[in-house]
């Protein structure tokens, strides 16, 4: 099953607040997330994580690890199995 992740999953992958998300995804900078349930929880799928990470690493030089990446891919926990 493809896991769902929150802002906050997100910002710290980065190293921003979340707010700092919520802001480049009013400005159309990354990808629209999925809202969910009644208080429309904002949930982004693997593909749209990694876009967001790619954004932030390719376009404002955030230095995310390679590790982060294999995580949000799913090859973190293969090896570790």
């Amino acid at each position: 099953m493809n896991k769902a992740y929150k802002v906050k999953e997100i910002a710290d992958f980065i190293g921003v607040s979340g707010s700092t998300i919520l802001s480049w995804e009013d400005a159309g900078l990354i990808v629209q997330s999925t809202r969910v349930g009644r208080l429309r929880k904002r949930l982004w799928g693997r593909s749209k994580v990694l876009s967001i990470l790619e954004f932030a690493r390719d376009t404002l030089n955030y230095n995310i690890p390679e590790r982060i990446f294999a995580s949000v891919r799913g090859e973190y926990e293969t090896q570790n199995k």
